[in-house]
C-alpha cells in the first residue's frame, strides 16, 4: 500500500506548494495527515491481548496455556506458573511480555496507598479484637482477600491452624499483636513500622545460571512470593511484569498478554475502560461455560456500547467461553450420542449458538466466540482467533486508507469549477447543520443521582473502601464512574447530531457522486470529532469532580463515620449522599460542569465548521 500511497503523497505536496484553491488545499492536507497516520498503524508490529473476566472464571489458566507458562512437576502433575490458587489469587494486574531473558519486574503501590492499606488492616484487626467483627461484617475488613493475604505475609501476622485435642483451631497473630497496644493508632503505627518500606525497594529480578535451567520453577516460586507478600525486599505490587522468550512472536508480530484484575461485580473500572479505548489491544472477555454469557461478560458489551465503541467491540473483542469439562453435559444433547468428543462438540455448538443469540439480541453485535478447555485444547486455537481479530483490525485500517487515497485523487483530478461547487455546497451543508446544532447543548441530570444508584448496587465492603479513599478505589472509583456516565451521555447526545449530519451528506453524495470518497472521508472525520468530544466530556467531568467533590471533605467524613455502626450501613451512606446531592453547593458544581461541557461543544461546532 505504501507503493500506491507514495506517488499520491508527492502529488499532494506539489499541490500544497502552489494551491489553486485554499479549501481544496485544506482538505488535501487533512487527507495527507490521515494517510500518514494510517500507514504507520498498518505497519504496527506490537499488539496486546487483555484477558478480562470475573474472579475464578479461569482466565489465568488460559493465559498460562497461551504463554506456555505451564510445566509438569516431579509427580507429573500440571503446574501453571501464574496460578497460586483457585480464584482471588493475583493481587494486581499481571503482564507477560517477550524478552530474550527471563525476569520479573514489579511496579509497587505508591507509599501513601500502602499506608492506607496498613491503616485499613489495622482498623479491622482493632475492631476484630474489641468488637468480635468478622471480615464480611459491616465494620469488618475493607481489603480484598488477596490484599489481606499479602499484607499479613509482609507483616508476618498470618492466621495459623493448630491441632489441639484432635481439633483444628485458628490462631490470628495479628490479633495477638494488637493486644499489646492501647489504641488503633498505635496498632497502625507499629504495623507500618514493621513493614519496613525502606528495605522493600527491589523492583526487578533475574534467575542465575543454575536457576535458568528450571526457569518455570523459578518464575512460579518468585512470582508467588511477590504476589503473596513473602519477598522481604518487595513492596505491595500494583503491577507485575513477567518477561522471557515465550511464544509471543508470531511471524513478525510481537504480542504481550495481560491478566487484568478479576471483575468483582463492578465493570466500570478505569483499566477496563482504557483497554477498550486503546486500539491495538485486543480484549478477550472470559465467561465460564455453565452461565455463558455471564453477567460480567454482558456488562462488558454494554459498557462498550455506552462508551461509543460498538464498532471496535464487534471488530476486536473475542468472547472466550472457558470449558472446564462441562460441554458434554449440556442438557440439550441427544442421550443417544455417547462418544465423549461428539458430545463435547455438540455441547459447545449449542452453547455458542445460545451466546450468539443473546449478545446479538441484547447489544446488536455479532460476537466473535471461541470455546476453550485450558487443560486439553491447543493454544493455537486462541492464537488463531487473535490473528483473525488483528487481521480484521488491519483490514479496517486499509479500507480507511483506500478511502482517503481515492478521496485525494478525486480532488486532484476534478475540474476546478466542479471542485469549487462541491466545496461551496459542503460548507453550506455544514453551516446549516451547525446553526441548528448551535441551539442545542447538553442539559443532563445531576450525576450524583447516578452515583447514588452505584452506591446502592455495590457490596458494602467495596463501598466502604472507596469512601475511605474519598471515592478513589480501584474497584469503585467514583470519578471514573462519573467519567463513564458523562461520556455515555455525550455519546447519546452526539448520536442525534451524527444521524442528522449523515442524512445531509447523503444528499450531497447523490449530487456529487464523483466525490463520493471525499464525502465518506468528511463523514468519518465528523464522527471522529464527535467521538473525541465524548471522550473529552468524560475527562472534563472526572476532572471537575476530583477538583470539587473529592476535596469536599465533610461529605466523605460523614459517610466514612457510618462504618462499624451496625446494620444498615449502605442506607445511612446513601442518606448522607442524597442530602449532599440536593444541596445548593452540589447543584452549583453540576451547573458549572454543564457550562464547561457546553463550551467544549461550542469548540466542536467551530472545528466542524472549519
Amino acid at each position: 500500500m505504501r507503493e500506491q500511497a507514495g506517488p499520491l503523497l508527492a502529488e499532494i505536496d506539489r499541490y500544497l506548494k502552489a494551491p489553486l484553491n485554499q479549501d481544496v488545499a485544506a482538505r488535501l492536507f487533512e487527507n495527507k495527515c490521515g494517510i500518514v497516520k494510517l500507514l504507520s498503524t498498518i505497519d504496527q508490529k506490537h499488539f496486546s491481548a487483555a484477558f478480562i473476566g470475573k474472579i475464578g472464571a479461569g482466565k489465568t489458566s488460559a493465559i498460562c496455556k497461551v504463554s506456555d507458562l505451564q510445566y509438569e512437576d516431579s509427580n507429573n502433575e500440571p503446574v501453571e506458573v501464574l496460578k497460586t490458587g483457585a480464584g482471588r489469587t493475583t493481587v494486581c494486574e499481571v503482564a507477560v511480555e517477550y524478552a530474550t531473558k527471563y525476569s520479573i519486574k514489579v511496579e509497587p503501590l505508591p507509599e501513601d496507598e500502602v499506608q492506607r492499606v496498613v491503616r485499613n488492616f489495622a482498623d479491622f484487626i482493632w475492631a476484630k479484637a474489641n468488637k468480635n467483627v468478622a471480615d464480611e461484617d459491616e465494620g469488618g475488613n475493607l481489603l480484598s482477600e488477596e490484599l489481606t493475604r499479602c499484607i499479613r505475609n509482609m507483616l508476618g501476622l498470618t492466621i495459623e491452624k493448630k491441632k489441639e485435642d484432635g481439633k483444628w483451631r485458628s490462631s490470628d497473630k495479628a490479633l495477638e499483636f494488637s493486644m499489646g497496644c492501647q489504641s488503633v493508632a498505635e496498632v497502625n503505627e507499629l504495623m507500618f513500622s514493621c513493614l519496613d518500606l525502606e528495605s522493600r525497594t527491589e523492583t526487578e529480578f533475574w534467575p542465575n545460571l543454575e536457576e535458568s535451567k528450571s526457569w518455570q520453577v523459578w518464575l512460579r516460586d518468585n512470582f508467588a512470593r511477590i504476589n503473596d507478600g513473602k519477598n522481604k525486599v518487595v513492596s505491595i505490587p500494583s503491577r507485575i511484569i513477567i518477561r522471557g522468550p515465550f511464544p509471543l512472536m508470531r511471524g513478525d508480530i510481537v504480542w504481550s498478554i495481560v491478566d487484568t484484575r478479576g471483575i468483582d461485580s463492578y465493570i466500570h473500572r478505569e483499566d477496563i475502560r482504557k483497554t477498550l479505548d486503546t486500539e491495538g489491544v485486543f480484549p478477550i472477555i472470559c465467561s465460564s461455560f455453565v452461565d455463558a454469557p455471564d453477567a460480567d461478560c454482558r456488562s462488558f458489551y454494554e459498557l462498550g456500547i455506552q462508551l461509543g465503541l460498538g464498532r471496535r467491540v464487534a471488530r476486536d473483542v473475542t468472547l472466550l467461553i472457558l470449558d472446564k469439562n462441562e460441554s458434554d453435559k449440556v442438557s440439550d444433547i441427544d442421550c443417544d450420542i455417547t462418544d465423549l468428543n461428539d458430545r463435547k462438540g455438540i455441547g459447545r455448538s449449542i452453547r455458542e449458538e445460545q451466546v450468539v443469540n443473546k449478545i446479538s439480541h441484547e447489544y446488536k453485535i455479532s460476537p466473535n466466540i471461541i470455546t476453550f478447555d485450558s487443560k486439553n485444547d491447543s493454544s493455537s486455537e486462541i492464537w488463531d482467533v487473535l490473528e483473525e481479530r488483528r487481521s480484521a483490525y488491519i483490514t479496517s485500517k486499509l479500507n480507511e486508507l483506500v478511502t482517503l487515497l481515492a478521496a485525494s485523487q478525486e480532488l486532484l483530478s476534478a475540474e476546478d469549477s466542479k471542485v469549487e461547487a462541491f466545496e461551496r455546497d459542503s460548507h453550506t451543508l455544514v453551516s446549516d447543520w451547525r446553526s441548528r446544532a448551535d441551539a442545542r447543548s447538553p442539559d443532563w441530570a445531576h450525576f450524583g443521582e447516578y452515583i447514588k444508584n452505584v452506591f446502592s448496587a455495590t457490596h458494602h465492603r467495596t463501598l466502604a473502601a472507596s469512601i475511605d479513599r474519598k471515592g478513589s478505589w480501584y474497584n469503585l472509583n467514583v470519578y471514573e464512574a462519573i467519567n463513564q456516565r458523562a461520556r455515555s451521555s455525550a455519546v447519546k447526545f452526539c448520536g442525534t447530531e451524527i444521524a442528522e449530519l449523515k442524512n445531509s451528506l447523503a444528499l450531497l453524495r447523490s449530487k456529487y457522486p464523483e466525490f463520493s470518497n471525499q464525502i465518506d472521508a468528511l463523514e468519518s472525520k465528523c464522527v471522529t470529532q464527535f467521538d473525541a468530544f465524548s471522550v473529552n466530556v468524560g475527562e472534563i467531568a472526572k476532572e471537575q469532580w476530583i477538583e470539587q467533590v473529592r476535596t469536599f471533605v465533610s461529605i466523605w467524613h460523614s459517610m466514612a463515620a457510618e462504618w462499624g455502626c451496625g446494620a444498615g450501613y449502605k442506607s445511612r451512606v446513601i442518606e448522607h449522599w442524597v442530602v449532599w446531592t440536593e444541596s445548593d453547593l452540589s447543584k452549583a458544581i453540576h451547573n458549572a460542569l454543564l457550562r464547561r461541557i457546553a463550551s467544549a461543544w461550542g469548540r466542536v461546532l467551530a472545528k466542524v465548521q472549519g
